[in-house]
């Protein structure tokens, strides 16, 4: 009798901790993809503060060419951003090894995270990056800040609400998939 019991007794404590080994997995799936969608909504921030970096430098670069007609590596070494500086694209850049402007700067767009639109252009504008006359290459900057800045207007209004909403369907994705295994 006392078998039967213990046996109904082990049986009960199983099922309970079965239910409760379901419920720690659904928990589980729901917090891992919502840092999936977390992780996601930050590499959305980072990409704009990235944008938001090169525009800054070709603003740097375009007056310290204009009015100190200084050479790229003296414009390159005294610039600071901290997004830039983060993904690599300004230390490629400062790590000259005899390499030329254009080759360092198609190695360091390589190192960005940002729209495929956006990497046409900043290549386009390497290629040409210290082998034009000052006027040319004034105008190529100028073309290429407004190409980047009307991205950014374009990416600017919406972020915050992408963000959250992508880390909203991360939950909700793992909520999804958590009913679905219970």
């Amino acid at each position: 009798m006392k078998d039967k019991s213990f046996i109904r007794c082990y049986r009960h404590s199983l099922r309970k901790k079965v239910i409760d080994m379901k419920i720690l997995g659904a928990v589980i799936i729901v917090v891992c993809s919502y840092y999936i969608g977390l992780v996601i909504s930050n590499s959305e921030q980072k990409s704009f503060f990235q944008l938001s970096g090169l525009i800054r430098l070709l603003d740097f670069l375009l007056q310290r060419i204009t009015y100190s007609k200084e050479s790229l590596g003296s414009v390159f070494s005294d610039f600071s951003d901290e997004a830039l500086r983060e993904c690599g694209f300004l230390t490629t850049l400062n790590n000259t090894m005899g390499e030329t402007y254009d080759t360092l700067w198609d190695k360091a767009s390589d190192t960005l995270s940002v729209s495929s639109t956006v990497k046409k252009e900043l290549q386009l504008f390497g290629t040409q990056l210290g082998k034009l006359d000052y006027i040319t290459q004034k105008e190529r900057i100028e073309m290429c800040r407004n190409i980047l800045i009307s991205e950014k207007q374009q990416i600017e209004p919406g972020l915050e609400k992408r963000k959250k909403s992508i880390r909203a369907l991360g939950g909700l994705i793992g909520a999804m998939i958590a009913i679905i295994l219970l």
